[in-house]
């Protein structure tokens, strides 16, 4: 079927992952697809359900006949901005049955995870910018120390989110840290010395909604964030005297742990392509670590191997 353009609207969760991309090509995409869509108009229909009346309602024409029905674009986003650009009247729709909020998001996150190559950062980010307000709801504490709630809604709890998505619970309590920073008009973050965001520094708010960007760009994981933030709102700036971020190592060093625990865990079942990112990863990190490391590394590996000689 086919829908005039000016009925078509974006779902407002639908629009919160518009401008995610998948790796580095996000702009050469946007082109080649506005391109596209001058050249030949849309072929891949929009996925969209009526919206219910009470929502969007519309007057009644001057003879009285029924008004046309609107429609919530739950997925192509860009296709309809593209073709809006391009002066199109009409669109290719798949019709979809009305749907609530939580069906929406589900649908969005489904979509989306299933045609773009997200990372595993950017795909527990974009899940909890989809369920924000249930995920919020389903923890207390300070920032950085998130806890779990008795809750109808278990799939929102560290457990039931990380289990969701197939990933660790550290991933999740730093995806909701950077959510609730971003969001910190809404709902208060607080940093590790005690002060909300809203005394946080200009140069503080600029580099956590900068980190935030580049976590949906694909281009920073969210351990890294847990790592920045350790450090972020220390006395004095949080950096040192070369300009980089103050680091609580001790917590680095917990959390480092923690997720090298997890990645070895599932290392034997892991794809053979995953394992050899996985591995150009690790190398690229050691790579940059200073020699002392390297010798602490090596003395720990010797270790292993002479106690498991003894053990033979």
């Amino acid at each position: 079927m086919t829908v005039a353009i000016e009925l078509l609207e974006p779902h407002p969760l639908a629009l919160r992952c518009a401008g995610w991309s998948a790796g580095e090509g996000r702009e050469a995409a946007e082109r080649a697809l506005d391109a596209s869509v001058r050249a030949e108009g849309v072929r891949t229909p929009l996925a969209a359900f009526p919206v219910p009346r009470s929502q969007f309602p519309v007057p009644s024409g001057a003879d009285g006949a029924e008004p046309a029905r609107r429609w919530w674009v739950v997925d192509g986003c860009s296709r309809l901005e593209a073709a809006r650009a391009a002066n199109l009247r009409e669109l290719p729709v798949e019709e979809l049955p009305p749907m609530d909020d939580a069906a929406v998001a589900a649908e969005v996150f489904r979509r989306n995870t299933l045609r773009k190559p997200y990372s595993s950062s950017q795909r527990t980010m974009l899940w909890i910018d989809l369920h924000l307000g249930e995920i919020l709801m389903a923890y207390t504490g300070k920032a950085g120390r998130p806890k779990k709630n008795a809750s109808r809604e278990a799939i929102f709890t560290v457990d039931g989110t990380a289990d969701a998505l197939g990933v660790s619970r550290d991933d999740i309590s730093a995806g909701v840290e950077l959510a609730r920073c971003v969001n910190g008009r809404l709902v208060p973050c607080e940093t590790p010395d005690g002060r909300t965001l809203r005394e946080a520094t200009d140069e503080e708010a600029v580099r956590i909604v900068m980190v935030y960007d580049m976590v949906r760009r694909g281009r920073t994981p969210l351990r890294k964030w847990l790592a920045a933030f350790a450090g972020l709102a220390q006395p004095g700036g949080g950096r040192d005297e070369q300009g980089r971020p103050k680091v609580n190592w001790e917590t680095f060093g917990r959390r480092a742990a923690t997720s090298l625990r997890t990645l070895f865990s599932g290392w034997r079942e892991m794809k053979p392509q995953i394992r050899a990112k996985t591995l150009d990863d690790l190398s690229e990190a050691i790579d940059g670590a200073p020699e002392d490391v390297i010798e602490l590394l090596r003395g720990k590996l010797a270790q292993r191997d002479a106690m498991e000689g003894g053990a033979e």
